[in-house]
């Protein structure tokens, strides 16, 4: 007899009933109690507040901190791909920053070429 088959004796609680209450397939209850199958972390839940017992009271209490480092990781892993969109589209920013500050040095090269010429024009009208 697995622990959640004790715990229901125990409570007078048949498979049925708790199925209806909680909403846990019948199948899946089966195999819950057999031994067959591990529930979710959310079934695991269902159940410890149903029965009014801890998860380690039904031997899923290690289902619980895996599901809070399952759940860390996936937002980790959330900000990270954030970070690297974030960083993609800074550097495609920055290229074109750098591309529009290659425009200006053209634009001030061209425009010292011009002055310096005018310069140069304006001198040779004064030294005539």
């Amino acid at each position: 007899m697995t622990r959640l088959e004790r715990i229901l004796a125990k409570r007078g609680l048949s498979k049925a009933e708790v199925c209806r209450r909680t909403g846990i397939h019948p199948s899946v209850m089966t195999r819950l109690c057999k031994g067959e199958r591990r529930p979710s972390p959310t079934v695991a839940r269902q159940l410890s507040d149903l029965l009014g017992v801890g998860p380690d009271d039904l031997g899923y209490g290690k289902l619980e901190a895996a599901h809070e480092v399952h759940a860390a990781l996936s937002t980790a892993q959330k900000r990270v791909a954030r970070l690297e969109r974030d960083a993609e589209d800074l550097a495609a920013a920055a290229v074109t920053v750098l591309e529009a500050l290659d425009g200006i040095e053209v634009v001030v090269a061209t425009a010292k070429a011009r002055l310096r010429t005018a310069v140069l024009v304006s001198q040779k009208a004064g030294d005539s």
